[in-house]
């Protein structure tokens, strides 16, 4: 691969005259202050290779020829100066080096007149030539694959995948392919749908040829049809009436045997009927007294329920008085052990002193006589002289030591009585202390049983006070339940009132309303009335709607003739009364007259300002018809009279003008009460509501009543209160002693604490004055050894201690001996004083105690006495409550005795009942079925006379019996159904009418004669519904050979042209294909390779010590089939960050990632040289110095890098520096080129 060497301008924007700028090297960097012309050098290497003037920061090709503005300017400088400052033209020169020694001088020139020119090795060349030779050596002008102007890394991480998409393509060069594929992509929609066309439009000719091919084998099948189903008809209603004349002679045999058979029946039920009465009474005056018994219970056992809790807190109270009484002695008899042990012991300590006592005296006594027989030693005057001598001189000599050691000495005595005494209290701190200890530990485990039995109460007490609190919750819920409900059933109440609703029903809708309930649970296809089917579109047609519905307002909706024709049966069985019906599957129905929709303005047709579901509408056009609803009678005048209109029109207050001419008005009852009617629903909902609130206030009652009776838990809560008060005085007197206990333990523990440093103190004190006592004697007996030396010799002694000692022994054992009785006689009156001031003690704790006990003992005593009355009380209500029990038990025999009379009565009277309506039913059902079958009868002769069938006849005909007289046998209404109380005359005629006619019955066989069964009724059906069937499919033309020539020819000319349609639209496919796939692979290709590079190039670009990894980039089809048609989507992932879109990403952060995804896209058929201006704008001196060591480390010979920049982190690491800057005498841009691979790093 080639390399760039060195570029040749002249007179180019900043750069005056003819300059080299070079030589290259694999890694240049470009540099120089701003303003000297750094970006006009990548402006002079994109015009040399092609790039437009509009993309060089010129509008013109002239703007990039040098002038020097400065010198322009001067107004007094010559002509020849001022041209000589003007060119008029500009060139850069390319030298580029294809291979070693082969070098191409690319040129291009602005001319004077403003054009550019290009030349290689001097040789003016055209635009194509020039191009294609770039483009043999990758330099790509149009994706621009060589440079990277100032500004077009922010563009890039700016883009959006589109434009990401269309760099791609213009790389690859896919982008060159697209017009041509978007052409193609055109032509085949086009023949594709002009062949889409022609197929559609020779499948019709086929499906036509076809048509016309089976009309003419259809015309002759229809006619065979048409007579085989009219004698199979023929036979079935033969059939039928013949079955059914059979059937009416044996039910009316049947009748008149039945009429005769029971009368005695109403007698029986009659004087049934009176003995149930009677039985009624008996029981009514029963109740009354139960009622009265139970509500006296209830009152004694509300007063027993209230005196329970009183009384259980008087027994805690009495149980609670007794052990505290009980305690109060038990406390008193330790009190009294305790004292005569205190008196005991003082006893023996008086005793012990006395004994003291007598010893001491008896001692002194034996004293004197031991003192006045002891026999002294031979000790002469002048021994005792020359010992005073001596002693005289050893005391003078020693009188200071002798001072200062009897000071110690009766020191040291006082320090052992000191810590004498502090032993001994000591000692006896220590015991007490043990004694504290045990209590203390005894009264923490009373505590902690104490206080668990506290907790028990108390949980057990929040156990029972929530039970009650649940109970008075839901009493309170209970109230305000009924209290709400009470309120909406007196809301609803008032409504009714209001709506005049709440008065009974007469008899007669009451009926109706039951009968209705009662079809409508035994067949399926009974919908309703017709009023309760639809309601007006708004209630100011309510009047108006209800006079045109007429007396079809209460018409019942059934689905067909046959559920009709069973309701009627099984009212007049029932003897249900009158009503009419519409079979939605024979209602004649005229079609709506569409001109009356819109034919004037405040007119609409009775059927729009109706709501009614689709499948009732037939009923409701049957019903209304064409009439008409007028908002005034002015507006229904204008259309039936002036307007000359038959028809019906009714204005809103309910005047009707007829077709014929007459007008009827005025509010009648019957249609001011059928205007209300649709306002039946909500009442109808407000009773149903009514009945719910009811239901719902009984329960509640019900429910009340359950939990009414609460006097248990507020007894067991009374007795879990008054031992939770007891538990919880011992507990806070078991607390109080423990305290007591703890604070005494503290002080006596505090007083040990401060005993034993003090004899430690004593002991050291007792160890040094000893020292210091004997250091003294050894010096005074030294003194005394040496004086007495000579006197000790002569008495044959060790030394005067000797000698004095043993003339001075027995004086120190009688003061010694005085010594001890006299300590032991202090001790003893010490401890008669203590043990004193506690037996005082005791004596006042048991004055207390007996002063508390007789308290207890008159407060103990009186609540005795109030529970004792107050359970005499109880007692009392108690027996009064048995006796009032005892006689109602009684009077509740009594009542069942009269309740079991009333239901042997009931048992009787409905017996007889029943078996007198089952009497009344089957002579009824037995009349129906004579009537319906009668009726189904005359339905036959009609329908006969209706569709004009031949029916065999011996006697009368049909033809002489008019539609209107079998109309008026039937009802008046042709199509509606009604059965009436009286129908006397109906059935007469009907009866005469039918014996009228006799039909010839010889055309049945002898089997369809025998057989009557619904299976031969469904056997002549589906034969006839087959024919019919058959019938309906055949639609015969009798002019398709007539249109079968024209069809073929037409046929044949569409082949013809939708076969060529077919190639074109092949042809035209086949080369959008290839068009489609070259373009595929090249965008591809280039993907794919850029894809593959652009994660290794981002690790590079933002791997350091820190992060040796790097971050992470890849790319994304938008859509995978086609992604030129989509966009390209770039996700960069920096270093220790989670995902977020480019956007999110810093200005460094979309600088680093938009270089990797350039070097990506420049490493797909790379140029030879890559040029970079400022490129590291945004970046910091770490992300710089990763850039440019990436650059360096792919600087080669085969890959060249000129890179424009202003940081020192990125040009010192480059091969050479171009150094640009401005020359201010001449005002140009002046170079200077320095080779850094001889330097060191």
């Amino acid at each position: 691969m080639g390399r760039l060497i060195q570029l040749e301008v002249l007179n180019f924007k900043s750069y005056k005259g003819h300059q080299v700028i070079g030589p290259f090297d694999n890694f240049t960097s470009v540099i120089g202050p701003n303003g000297a012309g750094k970006s006009n050098l990548m402006d002079a290497i994109s015009f040399v290779l092609g790039i437009q003037s509009a993309h060089l920061r010129s509008s013109k090709l002239k703007d990039l020829i040098y002038t020097n503005e400065r010198e322009s300017q001067d107004q007094d400088d010559d002509e020849e100066d001022m041209s000589t400052n003007r060119a008029t033209t500009a060139s850069v020169t390319a030298v580029y080096e294809k291979e070693k020694d082969k070098v191409l001088r690319f040129s291009r020139i602005i001319t004077s007149n403003g054009s550019s020119e290009y030349r290689i090795n001097n040789k003016v060349v055209n635009w194509a030539k020039y191009n294609s030779t770039l483009e043999d050596e990758n330099i790509l002008i149009k994706a621009r694959n060589f440079l990277v102007f100032q500004g077009d890394v922010e563009a890039v991480a700016a883009q959006s995948p589109k434009d990401l998409t269309r760099l791609i393509e213009q790389i690859s060069g896919s982008l060159e392919l697209k017009p041509e594929y978007e052409r193609l992509k055109s032509v085949v929609e086009k023949t594709t749908e002009a062949s889409l066309s022609n197929f559609n439009k020779k499948r019709g000719m086929n499906a036509e040829m076809k048509q016309a091919k089976e009309q003419k084998e259809e015309a002759e099948r229809f006619q065979r049809l048409l007579v085989q189903r009219t004698k199979e008809v023929v036979c079935h209603l033969v059939w039928r009436l013949f079955h059914m004349e059979a059937a009416t002679k044996h039910i009316r045999a049947s009748i008149q045997a039945d009429k005769e058979a029971g009368s005695a029946m109403e007698t029986q039920l009659e004087n049934a009927e009176n003995l149930l009465k009677e039985a009624k009474k008996s029981m009514a005056i029963a109740t009354k007294e139960n009622l009265k018994g139970e509500k006296r219970i209830k009152e004694v056992t509300e007063d027993i329920a209230e005196k329970k809790p009183e009384q259980l807190k008087l027994d805690e109270k009495v149980k609670h008085g007794a052990k505290k009484i009980a305690q109060a002695k038990d406390n008193l008899t330790k009190a009294e052990r305790d004292l005569e042990k205190q008196q005991s012991s003082i006893a023996e300590l008086e005793k012990s002193l006395s004994n003291v006592t007598k010893a001491a005296e008896k001692f002194e006594a034996s004293a004197q006589k031991t003192a006045s027989k002891s026999v002294k030693r031979a000790f002469d005057a002048n021994a005792r002289t020359e010992y005073n001598d001596i002693r005289e001189n050893v005391t003078s000599r020693t009188l200071a030591d002798r001072q200062t050691l009897t000071a110690m000495q009766r020191a040291l005595k006082t320090e052992a009585e000191d810590f004498k005494r502090k032993e001994e209290a000591l000692e006896e701190a220590k015991g007490k202390e043990a004694r504290l200890v045990e209590e203390e530990a005894a009264l923490a485990e009373r505590k902690i049983v104490v206080a668990d039995n506290v907790a028990q109460i108390k949980v057990d007490l929040g156990k029972f006070k929530k039970d009650l609190e649940l109970m008075d919750a839901d009493r309170r819920r209970f109230r305000q339940q009924e209290t709400e409900k009470n309120e909406k059933l007196a809301e609803i109440q008032d409504k009714l009132m209001q709506a005049r609703a709440d008065r009974s029903e007469s008899d007669r809708d009451a009926k109706n309303r039951e009968n209705l309930e009662a079809l409508k649970r035994i067949f399926p296809g009974v919908h309703g009335r017709l009023i309760d089917l639809c309601k007006p579109t708004q209630r100011k047609y309510d009047t108006a709607v209800a006079t045109i519905l007429g007396r079809n307002i209460d018409a019942i909706v059934v689905d067909t003739e046959r559920t009709g024709v069973d309701c009627i049966q099984y009212m007049r069985d029932q003897r249900a009364g009158t009503a009419t019906f519409l079979p939605l599957d024979t209602l004649s129905v005229k079609p709506i007259n569409e001109k009356y929709r819109n034919f004037a303005k405040g007119a609409r047709l009775a059927v729009d300002v109706i709501q009614v579901e689709a499948q009732y509408e037939r009923a409701v056009q049957y019903a209304c018809s064409n009439s008409l609803v007028c908002e005034t009678i002015e507006v229904a005048k204008e259309v039936c009279w002036s307007r000359g209109q038959e028809v019906k029109a009714v204005t809103l207050d309910g005047t009707v003008l007829h077709k014929t001419g007459l007008m009827t008005g005025g509010q009648s009852t019957s249609s001011s009460r059928d205007s209300r009617r649709w306002e039946e629903k909500e009442i109808e909902a407000l009773r149903k509501a009514r009945d719910v609130l009811v239901n719902d206030i009984q329960e509640i009652a019900k429910s009340r009543r359950k939990i009414a009776n609460d006097e248990q838990i507020r007894s067991e809560i009374a007795s879990a209160e008054s031992r939770l008060n007891v538990a919880l005085d011992n507990l806070n007197t078991t607390k109080r002693k423990h305290v007591s206990i703890q604070k005494e333990l503290e002080n006596l523990r505090a007083e040990i604490a401060s005993i034993e440093p003090v004899l430690a103190k004593l002991t050291q004190s007792q160890d040094r004055k000893s020292r210091e006592v004997r250091t003294l004697e050894t010096k005074i007996f030294s003194i005394e050894d040496e004086l007495f030396a000579d006197f000790c010799k002569k008495f044959g002694v060790a030394n005067i201690r000797e000698f004095d000692e043993g003339q001075g022994t027995l004086d120190r054992e009688l003061n010694e001996k005085r010594l001890e009785f006299e300590t032991n006689k202090a001790q003893f009156l010490n401890q008669i004083t203590f043990e004193k001031n506690q037996a005082k003690e005791i004596q006042n704790r048991i004055d207390k105690l007996e002063s508390t006990i007789e308290t207890q003992t008159k407060e103990y005593e009186e609540v005795v006495v109030t529970s004792q009355d107050h359970r005499q009380e109880i007692e009392r209500l108690t027996k009064k409550l048995d006796a009032i029990k005892t006689s109602l038990e009684s009077t509740v025999k009594k009542f069942e005795e009269k309740r079991k009379e009333v239901d042997a009565a009931k048992k009787t009277a409905a017996a007889l009942q029943k078996d007198m309506e089952g009497y009344l039913k089957v002579i009824n059902t037995k009349q129906s079925q004579v009537e319906r079958i009668n009726a189904e009868r005359l339905s036959i002769l009609r329908k006969c006379k209706l569709e004009e069938i031949d029916l065999p006849l011996l006697q009368g005909s049909l033809k002489a019996i008019s539609l209107e007289d079998m109309d008026k046998i039937s009802d008046d209404d042709g199509d509606a159904m009604e059965v009436d109380d009286s129908q006397t005359s109906s059935q007469d005629r009907s009866m005469a009418l039918l014996d009228s006619l006799k039909i010839d019955f010889s055309i049945l066989k002898k089997e369809q004669k025998k057989n009557g069964s619904d299976e031969a009724e469904i056997e002549f059906q589906e034969s006839i519904k087959s024919l019919t069937v058959e019938i309906e499919k055949i639609a015969p033309n009798m002019r398709a050979n007539e249109k079968f020539d024209d069809v073929e020819a037409k046929l044949r000319a569409t082949a013809d042209e939708f076969e060529t349609a077919r190639k074109e639209a092949k042809s035209a496919k086949d080369e959008f294909l290839a068009i489609r796939q070259e373009r595929y692979q090249k965008f591809h290709g280039a993907f794919q390779h850029i894809s593959g590079k652009i994660d290794q190039i981002y690790k590079e670009l933002t791997k350091s010590k820190t992060f040796p990894l790097g971050g992470t980039a890849y790319l994304s089809l938008e859509d995978s089939d086609e992604p030129y048609l989509d966009g390209v989507k770039f996700h960069a992932m920096p270093p220790m960050k989670r995902f977020r879109d480019m956007e999110q990403l810093s200005g460094g952060e979309k600088t680093v990632a938009a270089l990797a995804l350039l070097f990506a896209i420049h490493s797909y058929r790379p140029a030879p040289f890559f040029v970079l201006d400022e490129v590291d704008a945004a970046l910091d001196n770490a992300n710089v110095a990763k850039v440019a060591n990436y650059i360096k480390s792919r600087a080669s010979k085969d890959f060249q890098f000129i890179v424009i920049s202003l940081k020192s982190t990125f040009y010192e690491r480059a091969q050479a520096l171009v150094g640009i800057y401005k020359d201010q005498d001449d005002n140009t841009s002046r170079l200077l080129t320095l080779s850094l691979a001889a330097l060191d790093e």
